[in-house]
């Protein structure tokens, strides 16, 4: 017995310990994608234990005005703490995610035992080492952000851990109450690093009818104390959030699959990617944002193949797990935590991740697991038998190994992709290419090389690729404001071309951006220009946009101390304009008055001035644009539609007309519409 006490200790050391060799490259890696939204940009986390408090009543993106109803706390902590004690070091953030992962791996391997405890413990094991080992782990363990992903599993299989000796017993006395008080504060914590860890709610069951014949009474009994600490969870999140219930943003860009037609064959579409990249987790990336995976209808192959796997997955799991096989139990464990995932495009129209696949590949690693020893017929006689004894047996080791080598080195490779942004972001933009995030990162990454280059021959290189890119974004995603501010941006520092930037820092803010730096923007050119007024006012809305980042603030509260101006309304500038018959005025007149006006955001007189050029030269291509930006900043869509075909009764190949047109068209509902002019944009590209 203590023989094979301290086996089973080594099998947990050696799970753990190949855990942190998979990752232990990711430890020198800075704060990458969303780390520095939760750690960096986050004022209580960067309070270190002072902000502790504060993390226990915020939402996740606090920091950004945005309230989702992702009530984490966990994760912040943990954040909050490494900065009090190492402030600013990404090193030791990486490492404690490191350190999590190994010591998932080991708390994993004992549960298993659990589980199958009629197995051999090489079978725990083997399964152990192929879920450390499974590629697509590497958004979770990488990126720092995802340690609520990490904080969840390991603290719901730790609570499953605990609970498990309490089903020997059919009488519940001191030690069997004990350990089931320790487990719901165990599945309490795993709630709060992430709302998905209520799968346990089913997983439990799923385990308890696995493992031994119980009336159905009794599992229901045993089942209560989660049910109860989930009521409490909800009540807890309640007494922060005041609601439940979380918002569906109108946001495009995460949220692609809302259209009520649409939303359940994307759903089957994306279970199909997911048992595809479960399968074969090759090529990766960290964003599937719009339009990676686009939504489909029904007459869709995808859709098609999503309902057959479905199905197939759910028939041949459930006939297994009535007949308690070890791969029956992998199946359902497999559809279980897929659940919210799969809820979250449904209910929600959301996007899919990597992360969200986590839990997902143990129930993939046990089926394999299965498979690999139903195929290879291995018995063993003694569970003294060992990891030699397993390998000899070719039919087994040979799949396993190649399979476990091949996870290995994709893992070590994909980690070194996400040592920093700009190595994420230029090898997943090969990757994503229909992604409109993936190529407004990348051109961002452009601009700010460009910004900081001294050599001009290299600075335009990194200008014009970074504007490409911008581009791009903007075609698969034409009301992306995001890119329209960092389009602003590249025009403010780097051409000067102030028109262009004042247009687009306008759009970006047309489009509903919340990002204050697009009002930034127009402060800093305004100020440049001597409209100190002006200047002001955009001040002032960059602060209402957001008021918790603190550089936003400081400039604000800079340019009233310099000029004595709080202007909060918007300042009303006379120009000059004669429209009698006696004064004549060309079209450029009109045209560069009209544009003067709506970049004043006087768009009234702007309409005037601009229809005036239009009436004077009736092919031009850009006053109609800018024609139908001022319709659409004054809510007349109608106009605006109107004017946009007009232009493309001129150039029926005009991208910004047909961009503008998706906009307008998804703006008021009517997407069928939108998706006939996203495909004319298409072929226009």
């Amino acid at each position: 017995m203590i023989k094979q006490a301290e086996t089973n200790l080594r099998y947990a050391l050696i799970g753990a310990c190949f855990a942190f060799l998979l990752y232990a490259n990711t430890i020198p890696h800075d704060y990458v994608l969303d780390d520095k939204g939760v750690i960096t940009q986050n004022q209580f986390v960067m309070q270190g234990f002072a902000g502790i408090k504060n993390i226990f009543t915020s939402d996740v993106w606090h920091f950004q005005n945005l309230n989702l109803g992702y009530y984490r706390p966990l994760s912040l902590v943990s954040f909050a703490i490494e900065q009090q004690l190492f402030p600013n070091n990404a090193h030791v953030s990486h490492l404690m995610n490191v350190l999590l992962y190994a010591l998932t791996a080991f708390l994993l391997y004992f549960l298993l035992l659990k589980i199958f405890n009629r197995k051999h413990p090489l079978f725990s094991l083997v399964v152990t080492l192929l879920f450390i080992a499974h590629p697509l782990h590497t958004e979770v363990v990488a990126n720092i952000k995802s340690r609520d992903e990490i904080l969840s599993f390991l603290n719901l299989i730790a609570a499953l851990y605990v609970f498990l000796p309490v089903l020997e017993r059919t009488k519940i006395e001191s030690k069997e109450a004990f350990r089931i008080l320790v487990s719901c504060f165990l599945f309490y914590l795993a709630l709060l690093s992430k709302e998905t860890a209520i799968i346990g709610m089913l997983l439990l069951p799923v385990i308890i009818f696995f493992q031994k014949e119980t009336p159905i009474k009794r599992i229901v009994l045993l089942c209560i104390p989660f049910v109860v600490m989930l009521l409490i969870f909800q009540f807890h999140k309640y007494e922060v959030f005041g609601s439940l219930s979380s918002p569906v943003l109108k946001d495009l860009l995460n949220y692609p699959y809302t259209d009520s037609e649409l939303k359940l064959p994307s759903m089957l579409m994306i279970f199909a990617w997911c048992v595809k990249l479960i399968l074969v987790p090759y090529p990766l990336s960290y964003s599937y944002a719009y339009n990676q995976l686009p939504a489909v209808s029904w007459a869709s192959l995808n859709a098609i193949v999503g309902v057959a796997l479905l199905v197939a997955i759910l028939y041949f799991s459930v006939n297994e797990f009535r007949k308690k096989t070890s791969l029956g139990f992998g199946g359902i464990f497999f559809i279980i935590t897929l659940l919210p995932l799969l809820a979250f495009i449904y209910l929600k129209g959301g996007i899919f991740a990597e992360r969200f696949l986590y839990a997902t590949v143990l129930g993939f690693s046990v089926a394999v697991t299965s498979l690999l020893f139903s195929f290879s017929k291995i018995s063993f006689e003694k569970k003294e038998d060992g990891i030699t004894s397993l390998l000899k047996q070719n039919k087994f080791s040979t799949p396993f190994l190649l399979l476990l080598v091949l996870y290995s080195a994709q893992t070590i490779s994909r980690n070194t992709d996400w040592k920093n942004d700009e190595t994420l972001f230029t090898h997943d933009v090969n990757v994503s290419v229909n992604s409109s995030q993936t190529h407004f990162h990348y051109g961002a990454i452009l601009i700010n090389k460009a910004m900081t280059e001294r050599s001009s021959e290299i600075k335009n290189g990194y200008l014009h690729s970074g504007l490409a890119e911008l581009y791009t974004a903007v075609s698969i995603h034409p009301h992306y404001a995001a890119t329209y501010n960092e389009l602003g941006l590249a025009h403010e520092r780097l051409t000067q071309n102030f028109d262009s930037a004042v247009y687009y820092y306008n759009r970006a803010i047309m489009d509903g951006s919340n990002d204050p730096f697009s009002y930034i923007g127009l402060g800093e050119i305004y100020e440049q220009r001597g409209k100190k007024e002006f200047a002001s006012y955009y001040y002032n809305k960059a602060v209402e946009a957001n008021p918790f980042i603190s550089e936003v603030t400081a400039l604000s509260d800079a340019y009233k101390a310099r000029t004595g101006l709080d202007v909060k309304e918007f300042p009303k500038e006379n120009i000059a304009i004669d429209d009698s018959s006696e004064t004549q005025h060309d079209f450029n007149y009109y045209n560069q008055l009209g544009m003067q006006y709506g970049q004043q955001g006087d768009y009234e007189n702007a309409l005037r001035c601009l229809n005036k050029a239009a009436d004077m030269n009736r092919s031009s291509e850009e006053v109609l644009i800018n024609l139908a930006v001022c319709y659409g900043m004054t809510k007349q869509n109608e106009k605006a539609i109107e004017t946009l075909q007009r232009v493309l009764l001129i150039n029926s190949a005009n991208k910004t007309a047909l961009q503008n047109l998706v906009v307008m068209y998804d703006h008021i509902g009517k997407t069928d519409v939108a998706n006939d002019y996203r495909r004319k944009l298409k072929e226009v590209e």
